[in-house]
């Protein structure tokens, strides 16, 4: 990627991270090797840190060992950071923001639309980031908890290639073709989605404690009805 960044000399960069569909978080190590290689482009790329899935990542396991994208404008004035509220259970308010220089900022501001965000969505913003935090910060370590069993679980059956997870899903390899298992687990009643570039891999949500259970039961019978 350095190489190709030098090549080409890109005006943005953008790294998802945790990424989709993947679930991995890139190693802060690399990332830090990016940003730093596009402040030495002429003229300067502007990094994009997308933080969409950051609320899973962080934890006692949290290979950043607690750092964020925010660390990352330590490096420099072209990095900015984007995260959302969608992924932690708030998709409806649409809301996401951005971090960065004031320079950066007024830039933005010369391209977003006015009253692009309704008042209830900021009402609902405010909430979620203040007193509804420590709520919000209880249903995401559930999540976490429920993804860590359901890793365990789906290592347990064998034949699966678990990367590791650091959002909301898991990126699972299988021994059959993707797309053939996704279909008859939505026979059986369950959702995982399929992606035509990897005919290997399913991107499986991590659901409650009966709903992985019903996914690793389908899984089960799908797995055997292909072979």
């Amino acid at each position: 990627m350095l190489a190709a960044m030098r090549e080409s000399r890109p005006a943005v960069i953008f790294l998802a991270t945790p990424n989709n569909p993947t679930s991995g978080a890139y190693a802060r190590a690399r990332v830090e090797a990016i940003v730093e290689e596009a402040a030495r482009l002429d003229p300067p790329a502007v990094v994009v840190v997308d933080e969409a899935y950051l609320a899973f990542r962080i934890g006692p396991d949290d290979p950043w060992g607690g750092a964020t994208g925010l660390d990352l404008r330590a490096l420099g004035p072209h990095v900015l950071v984007m995260r959302t509220l969608s992924k932690i259970g708030l998709a409806a308010l649409r809301v996401g923001f951005a971090m960065a220089d004031a320079r950066l900022v007024m830039e933005l501001e010369k391209a977003r639309l006015p009253y692009d965000l309704p008042a209830h969505s900021q009402a609902g913003a405010i909430a979620a980031l203040g007193p509804l935090a420590a709520a919000i910060d209880r249903h995401v370590g559930a999540i976490v908890r429920e993804r860590a069993a359901l890793v365990a679980e789906l290592s347990a059956l064998g034949g699966l290639d678990l990367g590791r997870p650091d959002a909301n899903f898991v990126w699972l390899g299988v021994d059959a073709d993707a797309t053939v298992l996704a279909r008859a687990l939505k026979e059986r009643g369950v959702l995982v989605r399929s992606f035509a570039a990897f005919a290997r891999r399913l991107r499986v949500t991590v659901g409650s404690r009966a709903q992985n259970a019903r996914l690793l039961q389908a899984l089960v019978e799908a797995r055997r009805a292909i072979e």
